[in-house]
């Protein structure tokens, strides 16, 4: 399996490694073998943060290389140009630019949301087996790995797949 790239950038404090680690343990759920890392120090003053997850069919490094990511989420609008080198032309990019809604857009969990938006379109192939990322199924790896505002992050996720 061509292994799948996602990086997750932002701020300290906006839930990219509590978002990375979700996103991990779903596809971990799915059968998938998760590599994942991210920054570490100043996460916890407000300064950058990056995750860097690896979905594949065995264990890789988890860092991506230079024009290797699939899937781009990024929370702070300079964030593209901090570390565009990641980005190639077919990279998926979701960022809380693309939140339409006004629902969504005063919703504290963007990261979700964002989450939600890019498992809703998702399919990756596992020993021959494509596999989708239904909310349901979703929705419940979540419950059972969250241990607060469980119905906040719930309809943060149902508006990333309504999109």
């Amino acid at each position: 399996m061509k292994p799948h790239n996602i990086l997750i950038t932002g701020s300290g404090g906006q839930g990219i490694v509590s978002s990375g680690d979700l996103l991990a343990k779903i596809f971990l759920h799915f059968g998938f073998t998760p590599n994942a890392t991210q920054s570490h120090g100043f996460s916890q003053r407000g300064g950058y943060v990056l995750y860097f997850l690896r979905i594949s069919d065995r264990t890789l490094s988890p860092l991506i290389e230079e024009k290797g990511c699939d899937d781009y989420i990024y929370l702070n609008p300079r964030d593209p140009l901090r570390y565009g080198a990641y980005l190639n032309p077919s990279s998926r990019i979701f960022s809380v630019e693309i939140l339409k809604s006004e629902e969504a857009k005063k919703i504290h969990f963007k990261s979700v949301i964002l989450m939600g938006m890019l498992l809703k379109d998702l399919s990756l192939t596992l020993h021959e087996k494509s596999f989708s990322f239904p909310l349901e199924e979703v929705a419940n790896v979540l419950k059972g790995n969250l241990k607060k505002k469980i119905d906040e992050n719930l309809s943060a996720l149902e508006l990333g797949y309504r999109g």
